[in-house]
């Protein structure tokens, strides 16, 4: 049930800003800190027609979807990369958010996904 609504979410959040400029790119920067610690900095755009707080507000959650969206892919499934992970640190530039998502568990390279 989980997959079903962030599948849904991502696809809220990325369509309207994916039909503005196809060219966005999310991904910043992954790594891992050490072997219980992997780190994703990636953006979020805001939602198309939003302002103010509406307008940070929806391109942070945009930001954490597209991490997860991206953490799912990394690992296997049989981690839980949402209530494994956190919001270290978010920057709000004029049109997107940063953030920095922190997936910790212990001996989480054993959780990695053959290529």
């Amino acid at each position: 049930m989980k997959k079903i609504i962030i599948f849904i979410l991502v696809l809220l959040f990325t369509s309207g800003s994916c039909e503005q400029n196809k060219e966005r790119d999310v991904l910043i920067k992954k790594w891992f800190k050490d072997s219980n610690t992997y780190i994703i900095v990636c953006k979020g755009y805001p939602k198309s027609g939003s302002s103010g707080l509406a307008r940070i507000e929806t391109a942070k959650e945009a930001a954490l979807i597209n991490a997860q969206y991206l953490a799912k892919g990394i690992f296997k499934e049989t981690l839980d990369v949402i209530t494994n992970g956190t919001i270290e640190d978010y920057k709000i530039y004029d049109d997107y958010v940063v953030i920095n998502y922190i997936i910790t568990k212990k001996g989480l390279k054993k959780y990695l996904r053959k290529k």
